[in-house]
């Protein structure tokens, strides 16, 4: 299972991608300034202290600062404690590996900054000592104190998207006002949200509700909020393809249709979607799909909104790195 996160750079304009799930170890590319479509090569990202480590699911976020920060687990395929780097305001390089969290989460990560300024991780929980009792719950942790690398102990989220349903994949971004918004699917590959109640601290979160309109049998979701004020939701199906919808008001569960992402010629099926916000509040999605032109090898594209305007088309796709 392959994964992206994307995360703004301080000081910058600019995006950096993080890919998990590649065969030699997690990697990652920059923005080089010159527009959505200008970046970097791709190099290894290890984020466990050795460089053969693969990621399967990665999170990454900024703090209320402005530092850049990623977590993962440090082995693919099973069940890891969380290790973590950022980048310090003013610098250019990231720090070592350090370990988060001794407690062992599943193969979804996802982290977001809360309105009252931590960050909070959120992580599906793995079968543990041979039982299947826990599997599946949604659990989370956050900052102590904002800006600061102690978290409180991970605990299960409040009530679940459905009874007796494990949760899959989970996404999280914010809201207009700053509030969180996290959307999850289950076992049973079915969409659901909730948000943050208000932006004050220790608020509750709403009770889950599963989107009105379901687009189809659900693997991972990705949300961002338009520059109009507008969420947009994408999501990856059960076999590769990809759907989107634009809610007319926020925060809810109202969807009123899907529509298909339109992808190059012999691209697809989609592996992971991500959804990053370029410094004008232009929204910019990314993906891994396969290359049936190239004996389908796993290749890394990447769209853009042309403009802020609430009727702007999206860019064609640009192919930032091959052979992921």
């Amino acid at each position: 299972m392959s994964s992206l996160a994307v995360v703004n750079l301080p000081g910058s304009d600019n995006l950096q991608l993080f890919v998990g799930g590649y065969p030699s170890g997690s990697i990652t590319l920059s923005q080089t300034g010159s527009g959505p479509g200008s970046w970097t090569a791709a190099s290894l990202f290890p984020l466990s202290g050795t460089s053969a480590s693969d990621f399967d699911c990665i999170a990454a976020c900024q703090n209320e600062n402005g530092v850049p920060q990623v977590w993962g687990p440090p082995t693919a395929g099973t069940h890891g404690w969380v290790y973590t780097r950022y980048r310090a305001l003013g610098g250019t390089t990231w720090t070592q590996p350090a370990l988060l969290s001794a407690t062992p989460i599943g193969n979804a990560m996802a982290a977001g900054l809360s309105a009252p300024g931590r960050v909070q991780l959120f992580a599906n929980q793995p079968e543990i000592g041979g039982s299947s009792n826990d599997a599946g719950k949604l659990i989370t942790c956050w900052q102590s104190v904002p800006n600061q690398q102690s978290f409180n102990t991970w605990s299960a989220m409040a009530g679940a998207p459905t009874p007796g349903n494990a949760t899959g994949a989970v996404a999280v971004h914010n809201l207009p006002d700053k509030r969180l918004q996290l959307w999850c699917c289950t076992s049973s590959n079915q969409l659901f949200t909730c948000w943050k109640e208000s932006t004050k601290e220790n608020v509750p979160w709403s009770t889950w509700t599963a989107a009105s309109v379901q687009p189809g049998k659900v693997l991972s979701a990705a949300g961002g909020v338009r520059a109009d004020g507008r969420v947009e939701v994408w999501c990856l199906l059960e076999g590769g393809s990809l759907v989107t919808s634009i809610q007319s008001s926020w925060p809810s569960a109202n969807v009123s249709s899907w529509e298909p992402v339109s992808l190059p010629a012999g691209v697809g099926p989609v592996y992971a979607v991500a959804v990053g916000k370029l410094s004008d509040t232009r929204l910019q999605i990314f993906i891994l799909a396969a290359n049936t032109r190239a004996n389908d090898a796993v290749d890394l594209y990447t769209c853009w909104q042309s403009s802020t305007a609430a009727s702007a088309a999206w860019s064609a796709w640009t192919q930032l790195a091959t052979s992921i």
